[in-house]
């Protein structure tokens, strides 16, 4: 009996073993005629931009379709899209549209969330499958394609919804007519460019409006209505002027793109690729402060045949191509670099009138601004910012330069103003946080201003009177710039980090600056001769005692000539300014510290600064 069962398990295992056999066999088979089917179709699709996802489709629904002799449709679609890919040998022809819609749109979505004070929900947000559909066109696609689609929207989706809400937490930015603008452009083009090539490669006729959402749906798909009117008619003007424009660019160039292939046009080939080298190139030139020589790199007749693979292509064609490159090459350098010339000299100088509420004013080049608050001047005000572009006359020989340096001059005709209040100057600035720094040209030299690092930007303060007269700024790093580690914390850091930096004081050995220290009359009158730029002074005479209140009030009448100057003026606006009570209140008699010289000096000089 168990011998009878033993042969009846052989005999199934055997029976087993070739049926898992035959599955392998009709799988690898299957795969076989599938890749066979998009080789074909791909060499008779070459040149047309049809993807492999088009070609598909098309013959699925197709009677070419081998139905009757499929056994294992999944392995012949695997071969059919391999055979494809790998025969088409074409530029990709469709934009990847579930990575750059899931990203637009939770992108926007994400802010949207934040603005609305809604706790942020990927989830929640995402649109159901019906309105998505709709939105994307896909009741046309086939179910496996729309599950396809559909997850990897989703995945993007998330992604760009949370660095959204992310970003929005830490950078929030202002819901308005031009942001609705610009998130309207943003998914306006988007979706122009996505159906204008779909339309090009179905043989559809040019026309913007057939796939155009109304009013009504782009305010539904995009809940526009939970936002304020300014920005839900920016959305729908900047979607709509940029669906247009996108949609008629992408056909053009898909037709341009397909009908440019003849080797006729060698010629036209040549001088467009030579155009955007010479462009290239002429960019690097100019800022290289490279005089304008477009013979300088251009490459010879080897090079662009190597570089653009011209060997496999006729000896005309070759020809054609060379002399339409040089052409090309000659012409977009020459204007490119004429038009960055142009460009400097337009946009040089840039002049407004700020009124008494205060008003900001950036740089054409947007990489510097200076901002003007509400009280600061009594009468409006002309403000203008000069670019002093590649001069090398404000130049530094000891710093980096990390910027292009800017003039700023204040017509101020009452002359009227309250200098308690403080003009910031920012620049665009992404450098080193510790030994980059804002600096002013004071007297052929660069002075270092109290500078604030942030993402992105640096920025200083100013007082009004300073700019009295014109002021130049720029950015710098310093190799050398260094911050003691007992200034950290004090109450005097920044002027005492920025007369370290001026060059005006220094440290001790140990790497301290020790600004509690009393500081004797020969230190003292040192620190006055480099700040006021008194010639070569010695004071060998002057004992090393610690100099006091009384004595430094003496002195600065004479240096300041003015005989009206107390130290209790400076004491007070210590305790105000910086809630510290200067020892002089006890008993003028008192040492001053190193940290209060300082104080004084550049607060008694800032109107220079």
């Amino acid at each position: 009996m168990k011998k009878k069962i033993g042969k009846v398990l052989i005999f199934f295992i055997i029976l087993l073993l070739i049926s898992n056999s035959l599955v392998v066999y009709a799988a690898k088979r299957d795969y076989d005629l599938g890749y066979d089917t998009g080789e074909e179709l791909a060499r008779e699709n070459k040149g047309k931009g049809v993807s492999a996802e088009s070609a598909w489709r098309k013959h699925y629904s197709s009677d070419d379709y081998p139905i009757d002799l499929i056994e294992d449709e999944s392995s012949y679609r695997s071969g059919f899209f391999d055979g494809y890919r790998e025969h088409i040998s074409e530029e990709k022809t469709e934009l990847d549209f579930p990575f750059e819609l899931g990203k637009a749109l939770g992108s926007i979505y994400g802010y949207r969330d934040f603005q609305n004070g809604v706790k942020a929900n990927w989830k929640k947000a995402l649109p159901n499958e019906r309105t998505l559909k709709r939105m994307f066109n896909l009741n046309m696609e086939s179910r496996e394609y729309v599950d396809e689609f559909l997850s990897q929207f989703t995945t993007f989706f998330e992604e760009w919804y949370k660095k959204s809400y992310e970003k929005a937490i830490i950078k929030p930015i202002l819901t308005s007519l031009e942001q609705g603008v610009e998130d309207g452009e943003k998914l306006g083009a988007l979706f122009g460019g996505t159906f204008g090539v779909k339309g090009y490669y179905e043989n559809r006729d040019n026309d913007f409006t057939r796939n155009l959402p109304s009013d009504r749906d782009i305010i539904s798909d995009y809940s526009l209505r939970s936002d304020n009117k300014e920005y839900m008619d920016g959305f729908l003007s900047g979607f709509k002027d940029a669906y247009e424009i996108e949609y008629n660019k992408v056909f053009r160039e898909a037709n341009i793109s397909e009908t440019v292939r003849d080797e006729g046009e060698a010629y036209i080939h040549g001088k467009e690729v030579g155009l955007i080298q010479g462009e290239i190139i002429a960019t690097e030139d100019y800022l290289k402060y490279l005089n304008n020589d477009w013979k300088r790199s251009v490459p010879d007749n080897l090079q662009i045949i190597d570089d653009y693979n011209l060997s496999l292509q006729s000896s005309n064609y070759r020809d054609g191509f060379i002399a339409g490159f040089f052409d090309g090459y000659s012409e977009g350098y020459q204007a490119k670099f004429k038009n960055f010339s142009q460009e400097s000299a337009i946009n040089k100088r840039i002049s407004a009138l700020i009124p008494i509420k205060g008003g900001s004013l950036n740089s054409f080049d947007n990489a510097f601004g200076i901002s003007i608050t509400s009280g600061t001047y009594f009468n409006p005000v002309t403000v203008t910012i000069d670019t002093l572009y590649n001069n090398t006359k404000f130049n530094s020989t000891y710093f980096t330069k990390a910027s292009e340096s800017y003039n700023v001059s204040i017509l101020n005709t009452s002359s009227n103003m309250d200098d308690n209040k403080l003009i910031e100057i920012i620049f665009e600035y992404y450098g080193d946080k510790v030994k980059g720094g804002i600096y002013r040209y004071v007297d052929n030299k660069w002075l270092y201003l109290p500078s604030v690092i942030e993402e992105g930007v640096i920025k200083t303060y100013i007082r009004p009177m300073s700019l009295k007269n014109d002021g130049i700024f720029s950015v710098f790093v310093d190799k050398n710039a260094s911050v003691f580690p007992d200034t950290r914390g004090h109450w005097a850091r920044d002027e005492i980090n920025s007369y370290i930096r001026r060059g005006f004081i220094y440290g001790y050995g140990d790497k301290t600056f020790k600004p509690e220290n009393n500081i004797s009359k020969v230190e003292f009158l040192t620190i006055l001769s480099r700040v006021y730029n008194w010639d070569s002074v010695e004071f060998k005479d002057y004992s090393n005692n610690p100099i006091s209140y009384r004595e430094v009030e003496k002195i600065m009448r004479n240096v300041e000539n003015n005989y009206g100057f107390k130290w209790n003026d400076m004491a007070i606006k210590m305790l105000h300014e910086r809630l510290v009570k200067s020892n002089s209140f006890i008993n003028m008699d008192n040492k001053i510290t190193r940290a209060e010289v300082v104080y004084m000096l550049y607060h008694l000089n800032d109107d220079k600064y």
